[in-house]
């Protein structure tokens, strides 16, 4: 996996639950490596499957703009942080 990506997931997580996602702390050594086949140039950016209203040219600006406008309807407040603007460590 991508060190950029790994640091993002990483730092988001710790933003939000303040502690690692089990799914790295399980994959963290056969994530180490892209897997054969990957391209390591341009990055896609992945579908965005959300309403117009959230889209961006970035899809992770996209995702933090549904997150923070529609995730407040659903959310566990006793278990969630909501956000009123997306955090700097996710730059």
């Amino acid at each position: 996996m991508n060190k950029d990506l790994k640091k993002r997931i990483k730092n988001f997580n710790n933003i939000k639950y303040n502690k690692e996602h089990l799914s790295i702390t399980k994959c963290k050594e056969c994530l180490s490596f892209s897997p054969y086949g990957i391209s390591l140039g341009k990055f896609n950016q992945p579908p965005q499957c959300m309403p117009d209203e959230y889209k961006d040219k970035c899809s992770i600006q996209a995702y933090w703009n549904y997150y923070i406008n529609d995730k407040k309807k659903i959310a566990n407040l006793k278990t969630e942080t909501l956000y009123e603007k997306r955090p700097k460590t996710t730059y």
